[in-house]
């Protein structure tokens, strides 16, 4: 219920990243790479500097806060049986480990977003928030990957500059327990 339909609204009504490239709808793994070429290309020829920060989370999908999720779905108008039903399947799990046949153990799982297609909208909502920390940092996204550039034409500003902005970047990433 909550996946299709829930899709089809975040993407009819451009409530994700315009630039997060990962499971989308006619986005693949090389359209962040042609970003990344044309606003470095559109740097060098305006005589201007680019700096690039290249993130990776180790992890991402099982590093998901429950709550963090949940709230930021109600921000985005997921309500009532939809969210009900989401709330239901994210509590109560449990993750079965097997060693060797002779071991079995089930931890709660209390962190974490399923993976899938459709569930892994849950994660980009999780980080739709990202490029909202800084006005001049450009954010190019591909599912748990996030490119950050910035442009100067003075070398020491864009370093000053870029030093200040990413603070910023790194808080949220802390308050998602990213």
């Amino acid at each position: 219920m909550f996946d299709l339909f829930s899709a089809f609204i975040m993407h009819r009504n451009h409530l994700l990243y315009l630039n997060q490239h990962g499971f989308k709808k006619g986005h693949s793994s090389y359209l962040p790479l042609l970003d990344i070429q044309e606003i470095i290309t559109a740097s060098l020829e305006a005589n201007k500097y680019s700096l690039g920060t290249f993130l990776d989370l180790a992890k991402a999908f099982d590093t998901v806060d429950h709550n963090i999720l949940l709230a930021k779905l109600k921000y985005y108008g997921i309500r009532g049986l939809a969210i009900s039903w989401l709330e239901s399947y994210l509590q109560q799990r449990s993750q079965k480990v097997i060693f060797m046949v002779l071991f079995l153990y089930l931890e709660p799982k209390i962190l974490g977003c399923h993976r899938g297609p459709i569930l892994a909208l849950l994660f980009l909502i999780y980080i739709n928030d990202l490029p909202n920390t800084s006005q001049i940092l450009h954010y190019i996204l591909f599912c748990d990957s996030s490119n950050i550039f910035l442009f100067s034409p003075n070398l020491d500003a864009l370093i000053q500059t870029a030093t200040i902005e990413l603070i910023t970047t790194s808080d949220l990433f802390k308050a998602n327990k990213l």
